[in-house]
């Protein structure tokens, strides 16, 4: 366990280096997004969160651009690769920013991913923009 010193009660004595940086995960605060359950992976492949996603054999998988699955949704929480069925929730609705989302290869270019809900087999209210 690191030991902080201090300079007083309360007060740091040293000066914080260290630096950090994050992408923002929503683009706007409508709609709300909901996490809907009922959602499995089935622990042959990783998922990390926030993973745009469609189901093949009744697993979630990257959804691919221009192939199956489609996009029908956005993976809650991680699905581990170790061989054990996991369930997760799945967002279908939320204002995300694309650029913080975890997409398949095949989805190269801002255009593609923006396009990606667009005639989606299941409808989602899921809103794409490209922040900053």
């Amino acid at each position: 366990m690191p030991n902080i010193p201090y300079g007083g009660e309360g007060v740091p004595s040293g000066v914080d280096t260290q630096e950090f940086s994050y992408v923002e995960l929503l683009a706007g605060h409508t709609p709300e997004f909901p996490a809907v359950p009922g959602y499995q992976g089935d622990g042959s492949v990783a998922l990390p969160a926030f993973s745009v996603v469609g189901v093949t054999t009744g697993n979630l998988v990257l959804a691919e651009q221009d192939a199956l699955p489609l996009a029908i949704g956005i993976t809650w929480a991680p699905i581990l690769a170790n061989g054990v069925v996991q369930k997760v929730g799945l967002i279908r609705a939320g204002n995300f920013n694309l650029d913080a989302l975890n997409w398949h290869a095949s989805f190269d270019t801002d255009a593609k991913k923006l396009a990606a809900f667009e005639g989606a087999p299941t409808p989602t209210n899921i809103v794409l923009q490209k922040v900053g």
